[in-house]
């Protein structure tokens, strides 16, 4: 007991001082830069000048507008993005027609960074509140569709192990926040070309998973990542879990996207 309370404590220790003291040296640094190089306050003021205006702003209420407006251009597109995937997940998952109808087109939707549909959505909705809405929509709409699609294939498979296939939904994907690098364009980051968002997944992982998630379910966890692109993406690597093969049908496959994107899905369209 008292072991496993001090590595518990380690890890936060290992997560909050790292950070902390980089943000020290951060404005450290930067007070530094000001004094040596003399700058004018227009063109880089100290930390303590920020410090100053940024409580000068909250108190002679500039920021609050704009807080409340990027708020709820957060709440309304998580909302409308959650209703949107859960409805889609259900019906995706309820109904094989639909499925096949519409599966393969959100699969290769998914595929398009959402940043790169910015410059379209301006155009179609303008650039005010609805628009911006519309992209947080979109960003939480796949997550919540692919884990809906997973909680309710659990309903109708109750031996599959509903947390690890949730989690697996959840963070199959999570190496594509480290694959591509966001400027004025976007493009695919130096890690991303070499290592791919699978890999980059799995780093984030082993950083990040918590001290209960080792041993056997960590192990099932990464195979699910490892595998949901099916086993030719993994170097052959055959499905070890029911839950594996169920996030692979779930992600849907390369080829099942390809083949309906280039001939049409079987039985519908002209």
């Amino acid at each position: 007991m008292t072991s496993s309370r001090w590595s518990v404590s380690a890890i936060h220790r290992d997560r909050v001082i790292p950070p902390l003291l980089a943000f020290v040296a951060f404005i450290a640094v930067w007070q530094l830069v000001v004094i040596v190089g003399s700058y004018p306050a227009y063109i880089l003021p100290g930390p303590r000048a920020v410090a100053e205006r940024f409580v000068v702003a909250w108190t002679d209420g500039t920021m609050a507008p704009h807080v409340a407006t990027t708020l709820s251009e957060i709440g309304f597109g998580f909302v409308g993005g959650a209703l949107a995937g859960m409805l889609t997940g259900y019906v995706l998952a309820r109904s094989r027609l639909a499925n096949r109808v519409l599966s393969p087109y959100l699969v290769a939707a998914q595929a398009v960074p959402i940043l790169a549909l910015a410059p379209l959505i301006a155009l179609w909705f303008g650039s005010g509140l609805f628009a911006h809405s519309v992209i947080v929509a979109l960003i939480d709409f796949f997550p919540v569709a692919v884990s809906t699609m997973a909680l309710e294939l659990c309903i109708l498979h109750p031996r599959l192990d509903r947390d690890l296939l949730l989690s697996a939904a959840i963070v199959h994907d999570l190496g594509k926040t480290r694959e591509f690098t966001y400027g004025a364009e976007i493009e695919r980051s130096p890690e991303g070309r070499l290592l791919g968002h699978v890999e980059l997944g799995l780093r984030l992982i082993a950083a990040h998973a918590p001290a209960a998630l080792e041993g056997e379910r960590r192990l099932a966890l990464e195979h699910c990542v490892i595998v949901h692109h099916g086993p030719d993406a993994a170097s052959g690597q055959r499905f070890a879990s029911p839950e594996a093969l169920a996030l692979y049908r779930l992600n849907a496959l390369d080829a099942q996207v390809k083949g309906a994107l280039e001939h049409g899905v079987p039985g519908f369209g002209p």
